[in-house]
């Protein structure tokens, strides 16, 4: 999976929770033990991970470059 998105029309109804909970069950299923995601800091997204139990790794760092 690339992308998990929610339209707004249909967030905060338990959709997002349900999905990343089914994910995170089959990824666990294949022995796979720990997830990384970008989000954009301090939004509606980070906080929705927050919720469900992701915290900030202190370890990562992201870096961009964009060419002109």
């Amino acid at each position: 999976m690339a992308e998990l998105c929610v339209s707004a029309s249909a967030q905060g109804k338990g959709y997002g929770s349900a999905i990343l909970s089914r994910f995170e069950n089959e990824l666990q299923r294949h022995d796979i033990n720990s997830l990384y995601l970008l989000t954009a800091t301090g939004g509606a997204a980070q906080a929705f991970y927050e919720r469900n139990g992701y915290s900030v790794n202190d370890q990562r760092v992201v870096l961009k470059k964009t060419f002109v």
